[in-house]
């Protein structure tokens, strides 16, 4: 016997608000745009002002610089009075290997360079080529538009080279010996007349020289905390060896050792 089975219709026009009044929906609609538009309080609203940007100087941006990279200071010092006279990127670059020829950084001459400008220590003017033997030639000028390069030349800025006169000098070196004790002074003089001989000294030298003295037995110091001291107000400096700069010259012969 077969069974009869109840098929069920959907009604196409069947809506599940025609029940609900107009004045219920505007209702609805109205705590939605309430909803909607809300926000919630922000705790010390008046206190969340963004301060204005700050101007920083090219003094400030130099300073943080040099403090940000302080085993680069001679470099960038040097690279900026390199550019007393305008040179250009080769020109500045061969003048920075020269006074540092064993130098092992990840920071080259050319990132130097681009650090100081960046900085406002270095002004940059952008030159154009416009001759035609200057530009570069095209492997298919079919396909390829030449167009024209520039260089850039590197002029020392004013505040570069105020730079330059407070972190360098005779003077810098005296108020760095100034505030060391008297003792000491004796083991600095040491230093800067075996950096003074002809061909400089090597570091082993310079160990057995004042890291054995008995000054410097308490509290214990050795002969890279001078060395340290020195290269960094630029009296002495490593090329092939430790050699005395002319800076460290002067003070050898000031008064400051009488």
């Amino acid at each position: 016997m077969t069974e009869k089975m109840e098929v069920f219709e959907l009604d196409d026009d069947f809506d599940p608000m025609a029940d609900v009044s107009s004045d219920e929906l505007q209702d609805d609609e109205e705590m939605d745009a309430l909803s909607n538009d809300y926000m919630a309080p922000i705790p010390d609203a008046d206190k969340s002002v963004i301060p204005p940007k700050r101007e920083v100087s090219a003094e400030e941006r130099i300073a943080q610089l040099i403090v940000g990279l302080p085993g680069q200071k001679f470099r960038l010092l040097q690279a900026i009075d390199a550019c007393r006279e305008t040179r250009t990127l080769d020109e500045l670059c061969a003048s920075m290997e020269a006074a540092f020829p064993v130098q092992k950084t990840v920071f080259d001459a050319p990132q130097i360079v681009r650090l100081l400008a960046e900085a406002g220590a270095i002004d940059v003017q952008e030159v154009p080529l416009e001759t035609a033997d200057d530009q570069p030639e095209s492997a298919d000028a079919d396909f390829i538009q030449v167009k024209p390069v520039s260089y850039n030349l590197y002029t020392a800025s004013a505040a570069g080279l105020a730079a330059v006169e407070e972190g360098s000098g005779e003077r810098v070196v005296l108020d760095m010996l100034g505030a060391e004790e008297d003792r000491y002074l004796p083991l600095f003089k040491q230093v800067l007349e075996m950096t003074a001989a002809d061909g400089g000294c090597t570091a082993k030298e310079l160990d057995l020289a004042i890291s054995t003295n008995p000054i410097c037995a308490e509290p214990r110091r050795y002969a890279g905390y001078f060395m340290n001291l020195l290269e960094n107000t630029f009296a002495i400096q490593w090329t092939d060896a430790w050699s005395i700069t002319e800076t460290g010259r002067s003070v050898l012969q000031s008064d400051i050792f009488a």
